[in-house]
């Protein structure tokens, strides 16, 4: 009798403690089912949490890796493009000093700068310009013509187009032309050495919006006879960067230190009419709005487009949209100095993550659907045994009586004292007239 009554004192004593911490009966199968449910509910809300905010991590590396080899793609290409007028000038001018090309011989010179600019689909004008006012180039910049030349002598500028059956020169227009007081020439003489001078459009041909490369020509006694000079056109820059793979709705524009566009992936114009007028169009009056507000971010963020002397990140929110934005400054040794503006929307990111998302969230709600399932049978489990030991009390001890019986509850552990402490009495006083009596 010794071992059963002990258990039944710990079992009493364990339900009364914990009743008395409890002054308001609580569902038994509440109390094993919540705790494993929000085990459980927390546990998979942290993974969720912590892998939406890893991905939101990752999108920024990522978006920072792309930026960053979209940059080198487009450093790497400006520096082939802007390379080419420069190396044309250097074969040019070469050949000129070594005598391999007469620069009195207009003619000669014309229709071998025409086979140039015919086999160089960037390039917009070959030429020179002798410190007699004479000289030769061709170029594309007649309208409704390929590639035409012209023969200045005297301050008058001849043009010529090739026939192609005669491989004759065919007069088809003359107009005034003094190309020793054009800016580009004192300029280029003044720096003694290769230099790019201002950009420049012509309104008639669409599209042709070029810079151009200059550098003096010298004789074989080291002495300044010219310049020479090869334009790029610019609308190679906006093919270009037109046709590279950023993201699905990623962006890239060129600009000058002055806002002035150079080349956008969008539908950005590189001139437009402005009062009346075609002028070259800023980056900051940009028909793209998206354009338009991010240069003004960057104006408003460095004061100035000058002031922006290293790649600068940062992240920009446009109609409630966050977007990476990079901004790379170009140069090269002739004095060019752009800045490169790339562009990614963290949208173009978002989709597999709002996927893995909404993935968790259904793990989360099939985990907790499983676990309250599973724990409503536990509880069952449970509360069973103890439901048949509370019956049989009842039987062995009718006398204690429950006013409120709520199946499942505390409440049945409430009175389960009561009816073991009475089943104890009950079995005392049958057992005492049992007892022998202590010898002394």
């Amino acid at each position: 009798m010794g071992q059963p009554q002990s258990q039944i004192n710990r079992l009493q004593f364990y339900l009364m403690t914990l009743l008395k911490k409890r002054g308001k009966p609580l569902s038994l199968r509440l109390v094993l089912i919540v705790p494993f449910v929000m085990q459980i509910f927390v546990a998979v809300g942290l993974v969720g949490y912590f892998s939406f905010r890893n991905g939101q991590q990752a999108i920024s590396q990522l978006s920072l890796e792309l930026q960053q080899e979209v940059n080198q793609r487009i450093n790497q290409q400006l520096d082939t493009y802007l390379a080419l007028p420069q190396q044309i000038n250097q074969i040019n001018s070469d050949a000129i000093e070594l005598g391999l090309l007469d620069s009195s011989n207009l003619e000669a010179n014309g229709r071998y700068f025409e086979k140039q600019v015919t086999l160089f689909q960037s390039i917009g004008y070959i030429g020179y310009i002798l410190n007699t006012g004479e000289g030769a180039g061709a170029g594309r910049w007649l309208a409704g013509h390929d590639v035409v030349v012209n023969l200045d002598r005297a301050k008058r500028s001849q043009v010529y187009k090739t026939d192609r059956q005669t491989n004759q020169f065919q007069l088809i227009d003359t107009y005034d032309y003094d190309g020793l007081a054009d800016d580009g020439y004192a300029e280029t003489l003044r720096a003694r050495r290769p230099i790019w001078t201002e950009i420049y459009f012509i309104e008639e041909v669409e599209n042709y919006i070029s810079v151009s490369a200059s550098r003096p020509i010298y004789n074989a006694e080291g002495d300044a006879i010219g310049v020479i000079s090869a334009d790029l056109l610019l609308s190679t820059i906006d093919d270009f960067l037109s046709q590279i793979e950023i993201s699905p709705t990623g962006r890239v524009f060129v600009m000058e230190r002055d806002g002035l566009l150079l080349g956008s992936s969008t539908a950005d114009r590189l001139v437009a009419v402005q009062n009346g007028e075609p002028q070259r169009v800023n980056v900051l009056f940009s028909e793209d709005p998206l354009n338009r507000a991010i240069a003004q971010h960057l104006q408003e963020s460095f004061g100035s487009f000058t002031a922006i002397d290293r790649t600068q990140r940062m992240e920009f929110e446009f109609k409630g949209e966050p977007h990476f934005v990079q901004v790379m400054p170009w140069r090269d040794e002739f004095g060019l100095d752009w800045l490169v503006v790339t562009i990614i929307p963290e949208a173009d990111f978002m989709g597999q993550i709002n996927t893995n998302t909404r993935t968790t969230l259904l793990l989360c709600l099939a985990t907790l659907a499983v676990a309250t399932g599973i724990g409503l049978y536990t509880s069952h489990w449970i509360t069973q045994p103890i439901l048949k030991l509370i019956r049989a009390s009842k039987a062995i001890a009718p006398e204690i009586s429950i006013s409120r019986w709520r199946q499942n509850g505390y409440e049945n552990l409430t009175c389960l004292p009561k009816r073991l402490t009475a089943w104890q009495n009950n079995c005392r006083s049958h057992l005492l007239p049992w007892r022998r009596p202590t010898k002394h």
